[in-house]
């Protein structure tokens, strides 16, 4: 039997089901089960998971995903590996404009692997053609910051972004409270908190043609150069544990027949399986170099059953 513990993040243990009723019950995560040797993924209740608007997975295509919102207007870009290449030389287009956007309270997600942080490789990802009322970018370091309303207000993090490797920024936005959450590879930066503040595009002739997320960034003519993958706009506001909830890499396991099923999103981008026999120091993790299949929204690698404890973690490139 195979199961997710919580005694290392991100890692999974095989035990016999002997060996499990001995431990005795210890938390654990369930992400799937096997029926038939089919990976089943169990749905989260309705009403647990909040709107997700749009979702451009850039799978050779800016198509939204859901069918909710138009195409990205895409030029000068190219598609590799299933994420969306951006060029050094910029002047390229890459906007998605998203149905059913609140300036009120909203939630914005991307992958994103940037390949330097030269002029005009500063944009990471505007809100906005005309206002830029929302936009992250990075300094020639490497270090976060946040915009609001074309740079008129700047909130500089200490968390550094390194080039050539995967990174997942999700920022929740509330003004009814006054509030941002940033979530920077799973690590929660300082809250903002809003004080006499809106959105300057509001009430103005382009607020509803600048409900638009870009990788270019009109107004300084910077953006990204890099790949980016999987953005995501939510409906409202998401908390801090469920940005933890939804955007966590996870991996699961499940049996199947005389085999075992290591398995997690098709979502997460950059990511490998890795292996190692024990827990001890120091732990000997050991990429595996086989190419994931596809089940649904899932990637997945089949092991025959071991006789010993086997554990596996995914790690980012």
């Amino acid at each position: 039997m195979w199961r997710i513990e919580n005694r290392d993040k991100m890692v999974a243990n095989l035990r016999t089901e002997r060996q499990l009723q001995a431990d005795g019950p210890r938390r654990r995560f369930t992400l799937g089960a096997v029926v038939l040797g089919a990976l089943i993924l169990l749905p989260l209740p309705s009403d647990a998971a909040p709107l997700l608007l749009s979702h451009f997975k850039f799978n050779g295509s800016g198509e939204d995903s859901l069918g909710n919102s138009p195409p990205m207007a895409l030029s000068g870009v190219m598609f590799t590996n299933e994420t969306l290449a951006t060029p050094q030389s910029g002047g390229y287009a890459a906007s998605a404009r998203v149905a059913g956007f609140s300036y009120s309270s909203f939630t914005v997600a991307f992958d994103f692997r940037p390949y330097d942080f030269g002029f005009p490789n500063q944009t990471l990802l505007s809100g906005g053609p005309s206002y830029r009322w929302i936009g992250f970018e990075n300094d020639s370091a490497g270090h976060l910051l946040l915009t609001l309303n074309n740079r008129n207000r700047l909130y500089n993090f200490t968390n550094v972004v390194a080039t050539h490797r995967w990174h997942t920024l999700v920022c929740s936005v509330d003004l009814i409270s006054r509030a941002i959450v940033t979530v920077l590879d799973g690590e929660r930066l300082p809250d903002i908190a809003l004080q006499n503040f809106q959105f300057n595009v509001i009430g103005t002739a382009f607020e509803q043609s600048d409900q638009v997320f870009s990788f270019w960034n009109y107004g300084n003519a910077t953006g990204l150069y890099g790949q980016a993958d999987n953005l995501r706009i939510y409906s409202r506001a998401l908390s801090g544990s469920e940005i933890q909830s939804l955007h966590s890499p996870r991996i699961g396991l499940s049996q199947s027949g005389q085999g075992a099923l290591i398995h997690w999103s098709a979502d997460l981008t950059g990511y490998v399986a890795e292996t190692a026999t024990s827990l001890l120091a120091p732990v000997q993790w050991v990429a595996d170099g086989r190419t994931p299949v596809f089940v649904g929204d899932r990637r997945v690698l089949v092991d025959p059953l071991a006789t010993g404890p086997r554990f596996y973690r995914l790690r980012r490139f």
